[in-house]
């Protein structure tokens, strides 16, 4: 478990670090726009469009784009004769950006309060004996894209993910059939032996961008289920999908 928790807190570092690096860049582009660098006299732009500085423009995008509204602060205002420029302000940056947010939020909350319950899932042997499929029936009273991850464990340590695609479960009850080539069962085992039983943990996680999912917390978010499998005993059970 202390193995697992390490390597959860190693995964969020890097996508914090990911993502501040791509901040750092997308920042780094717009400082190095000049700071006077015009685009004006655009009289069949609607008004407020007609008229700003290329590096507030920049920062305005930046700073709605990744609701993000300390950007603001870097947007200016251009005044011309006879051009509007009012689009491109620091208080309507911010107020977009809040604007964006509380879109976020609403989004979110079609998901709040709308769950699928696994009735059934487990391995079997594929009908060419020698891969495997993976059953799933879900139940539910929305559609809902997941990702669908399978993660192979064996006493607390994580060996690695045997599947991890997004899948979409309807508002009634869904069934798949998924395959699994024994090729990337082995990749996940390396060294570890097939005919030994395993702790397979399911994970579904509803699929939604980084701007939403903060706003669903892991009721609302995900659903696991484990399962005791042992590789080498799997057999055969064609026709089990109706």
């Amino acid at each position: 478990m202390k193995f697992l928790k390490s390597k959860i807190f190693i995964i969020v570092l890097m996508v914090i670090i990911a993502s501040a690096f791509f901040y750092a860049n997308a920042e780094n582009k717009c400082e190095s726009i000049p700071k006077y660098k015009l685009q004006t006299n655009l009289y069949l732009n609607p008004p407020g469009y007609q008229t700003y500085y290329d590096r507030s423009y920049c920062f305005f995008h930046l700073a709605v784009d990744e609701r993000e509204p300390k950007f603001c602060s870097n947007v200016k205002r251009h005044y011309a004769l006879f051009l509007d420029g009012s689009h491109f302000t620091r208080k309507n940056c911010e107020s977009k950006v809040a604007q964006k947010i509380s879109e976020d939020k609403a989004y979110t909350e079609q998901f709040k309060g709308k769950h699928h319950t696994i009735q059934e899932a487990y391995l079997t042997l594929d009908g060419n004996e020698k891969d495997f499929d993976f059953i799933i029936k879900v139940s539910g009273d929305a559609r809902v894209c997941y990702k669908m991850e399978l993660i192979i464990t064996y006493n607390d340590k994580t060996l690695g993910t045997l599947y991890s695609e997004p899948r979409t479960f309807y508002d009634d009850t869904t069934e798949l059939r998924l395959y699994i080539p024994r090729q990337d069962l082995l990749k996940v085992l390396k060294n570890e032996p097939i005919n030994r039983t395993y702790k397979v943990k399911l994970l579904l996680t509803k699929y939604l961008d980084p701007f939403t999912s903060k706003y669903l917390d892991k009721e609302n978010n995900s659903i696991e289920t484990y399962m005791d499998v042992n590789f080498s005993k799997l057999t055969w059970k064609p026709e089990i999908m109706q």
